[in-house]
């Protein structure tokens, strides 16, 4: 009976022992490690140098020498000669106007003139005649008569003298108008607008005909308020500033003369005004082109293309495979032909030797882990 006693103690023991060999030998499930998933980008390698931004703007073609030719007196239209696009010289005919009337004043005011002339012989003759009558006269009555008759000849003379001259005045007047019967081109221009047809009736302030000077055309076009300074600054230097457009092939080439001085109720900044110093001659009143205009050239700046700027004003550094944000500030357009589509960003906080992300990811943050594809 006492062997048996210990049986069931060490049957315990043993089914314990058994269990937690079992429980050790188990098999153990595979570990699963969570990874952050990391992007593959493209990247440049920047080197901060001197460099001349460029700006885009719309500009219209316009020129100051826009004559609006109109009728100086009353008539009707005779003789049309040059139609609306014609170019023409200075002091070439475009159109004449009936001069009959004209003429017939200039007659008439001649015919005054030679009338107070007249007068004038006239008024000498009765003066000699009195002068002759009183002067075997002798006393003070007779020298007082005289001095009299002498002032009142002045002063009918004067009278006289004054209508001739007014009768003059009338005569340059109505030759002037004869004159103005012929509208010619005040310079080498082209014409852009007709008013008038054949046997239309005139009158003075009444448009005629349109003509524009092709020498002195212009682009103008606003500027965003941001740039004025600068610009303002480049032409008190007198630092030569161009532009240059491509339209239908024709390159147009300008430059920046000067800036407007009122401000663009659209735009908010003021107009710049180029002049035109090759390829203008394709080119009419009023159209529409883009130009690229080259500003001042700025130090410690470097080129990216578009890729690389998320927002306005954040590029993404690579540092030990991952993003670093990056403020910078845009300067505008770099026109380059191995990068056409590049931007020219300025920012105190890019050294050289900087790796810059140029790929856009849709999710690029901070710290954000990345993988050079390019790594050269």
């Amino acid at each position: 009976m006492k062997s048996l006693r210990w049986i069931a103690p060490v049957t315990f023991l043993l089914a314990i022992a058994v269990a937690i060999m079992l429980v050790i030998s188990k098999p153990r499930a595979n570990t699963v490690t969570s990874t952050e998933p990391v992007r593959l980008i493209n990247t440049v390698t920047i080197q901060p140098d001197v460099h001349s931004p460029s700006l885009p703007l719309f500009v219209r073609v316009s020129t100051p020498n826009h004559a609006r030719l109109r009728s100086a007196i009353t008539a009707d239209i005779k003789e049309i000669i040059a139609l609306d696009g014609d170019r023409v010289s200075k002091g070439e005919t475009l159109l004449l106007l009936d001069d009959r009337e004209a003429r017939l004043t200039v007659r008439q005011r001649r015919a005054d003139i030679q009338d107070s002339q007249s007068q004038i012989d006239a008024e000498n003759l009765d003066h000699k005649n009195e002068m002759f009558v009183i002067q075997n006269d002798d006393g003070e009555d007779a020298r007082r008569n005289r001095e009299q008759i002498i002032e009142r000849h002045k002063i009918r003379l004067r009278g006289l003298e004054s209508q001739k001259l007014r009768a003059e005045v009338a005569l340059e007047l109505a030759e002037l108008d004869l004159q103005r019967t012929v509208i010619t081109a005040p310079f080498d221009g082209q014409v852009t607008q007709l008013h008038v047809s054949v046997g239309d009736r005139v009158s003075p302030g009444d448009r005629l005909i349109d003509v524009y000077d092709r020498r002195s055309m212009e682009l103008i076009g606003p500027i965003p308020r941001r740039y004025q300074a600068t610009l303002q600054q480049a032409l008190d230097n007198g630092e030569p500033l161009a532009a240059v457009s491509i339209d239908s092939d024709t390159i147009i080439q300008a430059e920046l003369v000067r800036l407007g001085g009122e401000v663009n109720e659209r735009s908010g900044g003021v107009n710049a005004i180029f002049s035109i110093t090759q390829g203008g001659e394709s080119l009419s009143l009023g159209r529409s082109l883009r130009v690229q205009l080259q500003l001042p050239a700025v130090a410690n700046s470097f080129v990216l293309s578009n890729a690389a700027l998320y927002g306005a004003d954040t590029i993404y550094r690579v540092v030990d495979g991952r993003l670093q944000a990056v403020r910078v500030s845009r300067l505008g357009d770099y026109i380059d032909k191995e990068q056409p589509d590049g931007s020219l960003l300025l920012s105190g906080e890019v050294r050289a030797g900087d790796v810059i992300m140029t790929t856009q990811l849709p999710n690029a943050s901070e710290n954000l882990p990345v993988k050079i594809s390019n790594p050269y």
